[in-house]
């Protein structure tokens, strides 16, 4: 009985101690505002997938530093989260002859987030429109 309570309370002490990683994009701090300030740029922009639209509502953020991202949900808006989304680095942009753009994602590569932060980002409307 003995033996059993010391190998219990040495294996509650290992497993105590180890540590364990979840994967995450590694955040390159911008390099204008420090944080992220993704602006508000476009809403209900067309995303495909496989070559068919994807049905839903996307929309598109921007930094000043240059970096995007495609939501569902709209974070600048009280109360809404990002929910699906897409840094610039999973989405390729076609343009099309017409000047339409189409933003081209793979869903294995997309993220979700009910709440409406992310670390290294802000989510604010765009003033100028």
């Amino acid at each position: 009985m003995k033996k059993m309570i010391v190998l219990l309370l040495l294996a509650i002490l290992i497993l105590g101690s180890v540590s364990f990683a979840v994967e995450t994009k590694e955040i390159s701090p911008c390099p204008i505002h420090g944080i992220h300030e993704m602006i508000f740029q476009q809403g209900l922009v067309q995303v495909l997938y496989d070559g068919e639209i994807v049905p839903g509502d996307h929309y598109l953020y921007e930094c000043d530093c240059g970096e995007q991202m495609i939501t569902t949900g709209l974070p600048h808006l009280f109360g809404w989260g990002i929910y699906n989304y897409w840094y610039d680095t999973e989405f390729t942009i076609k343009q099309s002859a017409l000047g339409g753009t189409s933003y081209i994602v793979d869903f294995e590569d997309g993220h979700y987030e009910p709440g409406s932060t992310l670390p290294g980002y802000r989510f604010y409307d765009n003033p100028a429109k």
